[in-house]
């Protein structure tokens, strides 16, 4: 039986960065986030997926990103390298958090900042994390509104 990794609009919320939910710098653009579904929905369900959008403080700063809770079912039950495999193929090596500090309680990804810098995300921006392996994303970049809308 297939499995339905679809997202629901909380899960969505829920999902962006706590300055996000508390209503600063919420920036979302949702031509972006619709895009960035329809990308996650042509992916299929044979490997799970989720969306990110950015807010100013993950596209700026280094930040540790947050995944979803839900989406740690899916992932190592131990702390560990991962890979970010960008779709030019171009690999960068984070470090997946399990079990974070009590003061945040989602997965987080540290060391992100290479993939960030490379290319060069902004706010409003949506990340689609697609789990090919255990310990490897491939990662597309779909632009807000505001850019050259050259991805996705």
């Amino acid at each position: 039986m297939e499995k339905n990794y679809s997202i629901r609009r909380s899960d969505r919320i829920a999902s962006l960065h706590p300055a996000e939910a508390e209503g600063q710098h919420n920036e979302l653009d949702p031509a972006a986030l619709t895009r960035a579904q329809e990308l996650k929905n042509r992916l299929g369900s044979v490997h799970p997926a989720f969306v990110k959008p950015l807010s100013h403080a993950y596209a700026n700063t280094n930040s540790n990103l947050s995944i979803p809770t839900y989406f740690s079912r899916y992932l190592p039950a131990h702390n560990e390298e991962m890979v970010l495999e960008d779709e030019q193929n171009n690999q960068f090596t984070v470090l997946y958090y399990c079990k974070p500090r009590a003061s945040h309680k989602r997965p987080l990804l540290s060391w992100w900042r290479g993939f960030a810098d490379r290319h060069k995300l902004d706010e409003g921006d949506c990340l689609v994390f697609h789990l090919i392996e255990t310990t490897k994303f491939k990662v597309y970049v779909v632009r807000a509104s505001s850019h050259n809308n050259n991805d996705h």
